[in-house]
């Protein structure tokens, strides 16, 4: 068995044995009946609202956690059971010293129960999100596509028009009588990846 990390030998003797207790990476079912306090699904919920434990990964079809992570997140629970695990900041956007992704939702206040901004507030995110560059680049007006990259390169109109009451059948038909040849399948099967 491999030495306790510092970081659980300071949580105390319960949860050491804890620790010693599961295997190095316990699948979400094993967490969840070892410790009795939530469902398999309970526990999935929670992983979906970024409130399960961290280092999650699929393991041969399991989910999967990193024993270390189980236990500190089941300490954090005794504490605040309704907290979101934090992010740390990644990267930035090109030029910007604002991290985007995963790590300015970190920096959104997890205190407000509904959003309230100001104008000021609004306009100065707006104009953020104005200097952020594309993450494709811009393509020219005679760039070759294939018939995939053209799909989605119109998906946001096509899946516009498919909400407005247009079928897939008759949006294929009206992207042939533009020459671009797609059967109503296809063209579903990339709209909705």
């Amino acid at each position: 068995m491999s030495e306790i990390p510092l970081s659980i030998a300071a949580l105390g003797g319960a949860y050491t044995r804890l620790w010693a207790q599961f295997s190095e990476f316990p699948t979400r079912n094993e967490v969840a009946e070892h410790i009795r306090l939530f469902k398999p699904r309970t526990l999935a919920n929670m992983d979906y609202q970024g409130r399960g434990p961290a280092g999650r990964r699929a393991i041969g079809g399991q989910i999967c956690y990193p024993r270390e992570q189980v236990v500190l997140w089941l300490a954090s629970q005794m504490k605040n059971p309704h907290e979101k695990r934090t992010f740390q900041p990644t990267a930035t956007r090109s030029g910007l010293d604002q991290p985007f992704g995963s790590a300015a939702i970190k920096q959104i206040p997890q205190k407000r129960n509904h959003m309230t901004i100001t104008v000021r507030e609004a306009k100065a995110a707006l104009a953020q999100m104005k200097k952020l560059t594309p993450a494709r680049p811009r393509l020219d007006d005679d760039a070759k596509l294939s018939l995939k990259k053209t799909v989605l390169f119109m998906a946001s109109e096509l899946i516009a028009m498919n909400k407005r009451g247009f079928t897939m059948k008759e949006l294929a038909a009206g992207l042939q009588v533009q020459n671009i040849h797609i059967k109503p399948a296809t063209l579903n099967r990339y709209l909705n990846k």
